[in-house]
């Protein structure tokens, strides 16, 4: 970190929220895991959304889970970062110890189709580990459907860009 300085404090007025928050709107099951040389675990969920993943399984206390979410992988099923250029996104829970323990994150989402998991000691079971993907949660007053599963696809390749593009933009303004 850099040391602090001091700004004025902002001009304007304070606002509520002009965009509805974002929500869950799919879980995601694990469509195929993947068992990585390190004694990681790369879970594909089949489908590349914005979201992040639900852990519910039970553990020792101190365990220590972390999830490295990616839009690609590597032929020996680790995840592919290139994609991701600078960022280094990683959520990680340690485990209470108390019974089926259940953890998603709260203050960030990420672009992903698989999500590499580090700590686990044996290969995870259906149920423990979820895709959530999210958008936000404004109503839905149309669709499109046509003969080309072609045009088809893009249509909703499309639909899910856009609902991640638009909330992007929402706060980019706010990191600078």
């Amino acid at each position: 970190f850099s040391c602090v300085v001091e700004r004025e404090e902002p001009a304007g007025q304070l606002r509520s929220q002009i965009l509805e928050p974002i929500k869950v709107v799919r879980d995601m099951p694990v469509a195929k895991i993947y068992e990585v040389a390190d004694g990681s675990y790369t879970l594909d969920f089949g489908k590349n959304s914005a979201g992040w993943v639900r852990i519910s399984m039970a553990a020792e206390a101190g365990t220590e889970i972390r999830i490295k979410p990616a839009e690609m992988i590597n032929e020996d099923g680790s995840v592919n970062a290139v994609s991701l250029r600078n960022a280094h996104p990683v959520d990680t829970y340690i485990f209470k110890g108390d019974g089926v323990e259940e953890y998603e994150p709260r203050f960030t989402y990420h672009g992903f189709r698989y999500a590499q998991i580090f700590g686990l000691k044996e290969k995870p079971v259906e149920g423990q580990f979820t895709g959530c993907f999210v958008r936000t949660a404004v109503s839905k007053i149309g669709d499109f459907n046509c003969d080309n599963d072609i045009v088809n696809k893009f249509y909703d390749i499309r639909i899910r860009r856009r609902k991640v593009q638009d909330r992007r933009m929402q706060y980019s303004w706010r990191s600078y």
